[in-house]
């Protein structure tokens, strides 16, 4: 008895510090979050317009000389950009990323060149697990958003771009959409297909000084700069916001399982302290006898 309520004991105080950890983790994934929140929408706004902006000059005549458009139309190097986060206990959040990644990869057609960039240590490790070729990879981030490695990255995902005649970049990360939706994407870098304005702006002509082709190439490698930014921004979020999550579901359960092991060892306290009363009673009977 003594030695069960001994191992009750240990486990209340093993999970007691359990709970403290899940609430502490959970407690700074919320302040890394907040911290990012207004980055996130200043970044969204920015490329809102950016985004409206490059597509219109997309679809000027003069523009469709630019290198770029001269592309084959099927493209024979696939680069896959994967964002996951450096570290675990954030629930399903990179299983999902990397299912979709995996899924993406196994529906292209055969005779592709299949390259990876692995943002993040969980999508570089499942990537070299299997094998593919690892092009780049970017580690120990921590969900801490620098603006002088999302510059890097973006310099290195044009570069590709710009000197792969044949090249492809596609974009999978977590897309923030609120703090219990958030939703795995696939997306172009830079989707040269779709030239079209948005939002019924197409029949306004501007003026565009110096000339359309030199405010184009300018604004291409900001358009990818701004794209990565954003990118990153709503990665991070979703990190931490499915990590707040997870946390706050192990610390419920802790607490759960806390109350438990309390009513349990209670009970055991009231059965000994009973069993105790028993025995003297016994005692003493047996002696008036």
């Amino acid at each position: 008895m003594s030695q069960n309520l001994r191992q009750i004991k240990s486990r209340i105080n093993s999970t007691e510090n359990t709970k403290k950890i899940m609430r502490a983790m959970e407690m700074v994934s919320v302040s890394k979050l907040r911290r990012i929140e207004n980055s996130l929408r200043f970044s969204q706004n920015y490329f809102h317009k950016l985004d409206q902006l490059f597509h219109r000059l997309m679809g000027k005549k003069e523009n469709r000389e630019h290198p770029v458009f001269k592309r084959t139309s099927i493209a024979r190097r696939i680069v896959v950009c994967v964002f996951t986060s450096d570290t675990g206990l954030c629930g399903a959040y990179n299983n999902r990323i990397l299912d979709l990644a995996k899924k993406f990869i196994g529906q292209l057609p055969s005779g592709k060149e299949l390259q990876v960039v692995a943002i993040g240590k969980k999508g570089f490790k499942s990537f070299r697990q299997k094998e593919y070729s690892v092009l780049k990879s970017y580690l120990d981030l921590y969900g801490r958003f620098s603006r002088e490695l999302a510059d890097r990255i973006s310099s290195d995902l044009y570069d590709i771009f710009i000197s792969g005649q044949d090249a492809r970049i596609v974009l999978i990360y977590t897309r923030y959409k609120s703090a219990v939706r958030l939703e795995p994407v696939v997306e172009e870098l830079i989707d040269l297909n779709n030239s079209s304005s948005t939002s019924g702006e197409t029949s306004i002509d501007y003026i565009l000084e110096p000339n359309a082709p030199r405010i184009f190439e300018d604004l291409l490698p900001e358009y990818v700069r701004a794209k990565i930014h954003r990118t990153m921004l709503e990665t991070f979020m979703s990190e931490h916001s499915a990590r707040i999550v997870a946390m706050k579901q192990a610390t419920d359960n802790a607490k759960e399982l806390l109350e438990r092991l309390v009513l349990l060892r209670n009970r055991l306290r009231q059965y000994s302290i009973t069993k105790e009363v028993i025995e003297i009673i016994s005692s003493s009977e047996a002696l008036k006898g």
